[in-house]
């Protein structure tokens, strides 16, 4: 007996949909044996913010706003005396010459030195503000005394930050800085107080800066911001992220 082979005819062609659904299925499968999870791209935020909570009482501290590991200025609480004089002050020092704090040349007390501004949420950082700003180090809060060699002593506060010797919260220094040779904006959120009546200190509570070269940034909006990691905090995420979904949280768990 002759055996005749299937027509062609008879032979199942898969749909194009189903093609389609499969081939997308094999991408998440692949995807998720590395760990990653199969989902939609977001949209690319313009604006990145940092979490943080940073105490900053003695010795410089790397301020790096676009996490790229290059730092861009350094927050420095710091203090000098020479026998008839005392000052502790906290600073912000541009790291590359083309960074910028926003502030102001002076404000006629303790050798006329720049000063920061503390600049108060919904304040606009940009090019249209960038060219009034002096360059170099500014100071945010200072105090200092004198004893002069006839016996007299005076003293006093200094800087916008200082607030008479109060300090301030939540206020925000303004920055430029350049990435790629391309100026960019940002801020960064602090706490200023003098500890024990006399050294000033710091808290660093966030920081942001604008991806868009030349773009202006506003202090304290993160409305529609990219949420980066706290440097602090990577080496726990990458710990959970080779956990798998247990580690990162995501899973049957009530």
């Amino acid at each position: 007996m002759v055996q005749h082979s299937p027509s062609c005819k008879t032979m199942l062609k898969p749909s194009q949909s189903f093609q389609n659904r499969l081939a997308a299925y094999a991408i998440c499968a692949g995807a998720a044996g590395v760990g990653a999870l199969c989902l939609a791209p977001a949209a690319e935020a313009k604006v990145v913010y940092t979490p943080a909570n940073v105490k900053i009482t003695i010795g410089e501290y790397p301020l790096d706003l676009n996490n790229d590991g290059i730092t861009d200025f350094n927050l420095l609480p710091n203090g000098q005396t020479n026998g008839h004089s005392n000052s502790t002050y906290f600073s912000a020092i541009p790291v590359a010459s083309g960074n910028k704090v926003w502030g102001h040349g002076g404000d006629g007390s303790h050798r006329d030195r720049s000063v920061a501004f503390d600049l108060p949420a919904g304040v606009t950082v940009g090019p249209n503000q960038e060219a009034s700003q002096p360059t170099g180090r500014k100071v945010l809060a200072a105090r200092y005394s004198v004893r002069t060699t006839g016996g007299r002593s005076y003293g006093g506060f200094a800087g916008d930050w200082a607030n008479g010797g109060k300090g301030v919260n939540n206020r925000y220094l303004g920055f430029a800085f350049t990435i790629n040779g391309e100026t960019h904006f940002g801020w960064a959120r602090l706490n200023v107080h003098f500890r024990d009546g006399a050294f000033a200190k710091g808290i660093l509570t966030g920081y942001a800066y604008e991806t868009e070269p030349n773009k202006a940034i506003v202090t304290g909006d993160t409305q529609n911001a990219e949420i980066a990691v706290d440097p602090s905090q990577k080496s726990a995420t990458l710990g959970a992220l080779a956990l798998g979904a247990s580690g990162l949280g995501i899973g049957g768990g009530k």
